[in-house]
């Protein structure tokens, strides 16, 4: 196994004696440098992040993972580029997504086929290697789908009783 040279070691493990058995304490193995660096890739890189109420809405995780990018790119086009409908054309490539998401782009069709179905999305242009594919984001429909999901929310917080009256121990005084 290669060697590499690191920092010697710190105060304590110099007073403990667990400084490595080589010479002047200053050589480890590459692997040690293999995983940090493993690590630092992993941590390199913006996590993945949906909204788990779009995992309900969608139909699925890579569904909604797909749908956030898009809505992402929505919310970075320029001023006016929503229509009158409340629909938006954003451009996105497989690759790019991929990149982004980890999304293969077997789950991306997967992903736009149920998106589609459910009339979040329709395609306006394929992708074709040369040119990236046009999706149109239907945000009325989102809206409409955000709201229906949040009646069961909003009739159990209707049912609610009022409180009962707290001690006067916990009323402030003012």
């Amino acid at each position: 196994m290669s060697q590499v040279f690191q920092f010697t070691p710190n105060r304590t493990q110099r007073r403990n004696g667990r400084a490595p058995d080589t010479p002047a304490g200053r050589e480890t193995d590459l692997t040690d440098f293999l995983s940090q660096a493993a690590l630092l890739e992993w941590l390199g890189r913006p996590p993945v992040a949906y909204n788990r109420t779009l995992v309900d809405i969608t139909g699925g995780v890579n569904s909604a993972i797909w749908f956030t990018l898009a809505l992402n790119h929505v919310a970075n086009t320029v001023p006016g580029a929503i229509d009158a409908a409340g629909d938006c054309d954003i451009t996105l490539k497989t690759a790019d997504c991929q990149a982004w998401t980890g999304l293969s782009a077997a789950q991306q069709g997967r992903a736009r086929a149920d998106l589609a179905a459910n009339g979040f999305i329709s395609v306006v242009a394929r992708d074709t290697g040369s040119a990236p594919a046009v999706f149109r984001i239907h945000l009325n429909r989102l809206a409409q789908a955000l709201i229906m999901h949040s009646v069961p929310m909003a009739d159990a917080i209707s049912s609610y009783d009022d409180l009962p009256n707290l001690p006067s121990a916990w009323t402030r005084h003012a």
